[in-house]
């Protein structure tokens, strides 16, 4: 086994070079320590290219896969990953330009947790993981611990869209100010892990789930399975109105018959409103 020199592996795309050359920037700001590898000049022949690839990829630890139209239109990042697959190292996809995976990518990396590089907590928490990966210590709010973290059973999971995260993080900040423990995919699931598994743990350990509705959220068919699987395992769903849009008709039958909570609105009075009603409705079912 060849021994690794480089921590990060990173799979791109040329045609994203600026916004690569910014992710790696950021990165080595964050952990200046770790090795990287990257192609910046490129490879004259195609030989050349293949044991270049396959040399570094085998002296690295992890392979980041930056998706992007582009790389997914690439014929070299899709040897690249499926040689690190096949030699089972692990491969973390870190999304840009809002791309969604799709044909062999979606086929070979759609139960790998995927990070967006370009939502800021999103991004810290990739950070927090390859640290935690390299044995790295680094420090910063939310940041200073890197021992691996365990899936402890939880008040509350909540089911959201990415897209929501600003919605999310107010009800985080409400849930903290009430001191009830939640689980939420941006800190409970390392990047590049099997994130099916993780999510039903996650909802059979919590007592209830709270559903922030919005027209993102009913469009996501990972949120609508992890409604199914709330109701499969009878738990407390408390949806949260986000805006006006329509449930999703795959969890419109679980839904229907509940009384939703608004937060159409963020301003100070609602959201005292909100804390109120998601205080009462919990301890409710918590039978307080």
């Amino acid at each position: 086994m060849t021994k690794p020199i480089y921590d990060i592996f990173i799979s791109y795309s040329r045609k994203d070079i600026h916004r690569v050359n910014r992710l790696i920037s950021d990165l080595k700001a964050r952990l200046p320590e770790l090795k990287y590898w990257y192609d910046i000049d490129g490879i004259e022949s195609a030989d050349e290219f293949v044991e270049k690839m396959v040399s570094a990829i085998d002296r690295s630890k992890f392979v980041l896969f930056v998706a992007s139209d582009n790389s997914m239109e690439s014929k070299w990042t899709k040897d690249e990953v499926s040689y690190a697959l096949n030699t089972n190292k692990k491969v973390i996809p870190a999304i840009i330009n809002d791309t969604i995976l799709r044909g062999w990518f979606l086929f070979r990396l759609g139960r790998i947790d995927c990070i967006n590089a370009d939502i800021p907590t999103q991004f810290d928490k990739l950070v927090r993981d390859l640290a935690s990966w390299c044995n790295y210590h680094i420090s910063g709010p939310g940041l200073t611990s890197t021992a691996p973290r365990q899936m402890p059973a939880s008040d509350i999971f909540i089911s959201y869209s990415r897209k929501d995260s600003a919605a999310a993080a107010a009800i985080c900040a409400i849930l903290n100010e009430a001191n009830l423990s939640y689980w939420i995919d941006v800190n409970g699931i390392y990047s590049g892990e099997n994130y099916k598994d993780s999510i039903v743990k996650a909802i059979k350990g919590s007592k209830i789930v709270l559903f922030l509705s919005s027209e993102n959220s009913n469009k996501s068919a990972h949120v609508a399975k992890e409604i199914g699987i709330a109701d499969k395992y009878n738990k407390v769903i408390i949806p949260i109105r986000l805006d006006t849009s329509a449930y999703n008709p795959k969890m419109d039958y679980d839904l229907s018959s509940i009384d939703a909570i608004d937060f159409t609105s963020t301003d100070d009075k609602n959201t005292r409103k909100l804390h109120a009603a998601i205080i009462a409705q919990i301890r409710m079912n918590n039978g307080q």
